[in-house]
């Protein structure tokens, strides 16, 4: 197998795990800038018993780490986001941090005429 080949199969291996791994990363480089962003205007912003519409959400990972907030002020919140992945995980981020009754994600894009259903 001559270098090339061997250069592109591991470029494509690196590839494929981080699309893999992709809502991980994700949470590794996003969730600590964006925890505090979440607490500031969960606690500031937002009344007891709104509903909030995170366009983004992401993982739900830096909206979970506040699940103290959202169930102190029991707001019911729907997350969109546009990368599959994101979303698929963000189930277990809610489930684990007991959030199930007060978040919901889906996949789609804020232009998805669906989306308004």
């Amino acid at each position: 197998m001559s270098s090339l080949a061997v250069i592109f199969v591991v470029l494509l291996v690196i590839l494929v795990l981080v699309r893999i791994l992709s809502p991980r990363i994700y949470d590794h480089v996003i969730v600590s800038m964006t925890r505090t962003w979440y607490e500031e205007f969960l606690k500031l912003k937002v009344e007891k018993g709104n509903r909030v519409l995170d366009i983004g959400i992401g993982t739900a990972s830096a909206l979970c780490e506040n699940a103290s907030i959202v169930k102190e002020k029991r707001l019911n919140i729907m997350g969109v986001d546009y990368e599959k992945r994101y979303v698929e995980y963000s189930k277990g981020v809610i489930k684990d941090s007991g959030l199930e009754d007060r978040v919901r994600t889906v996949h789609a894009s804020v232009y998805d005429p669906e989306l308004k259903k």
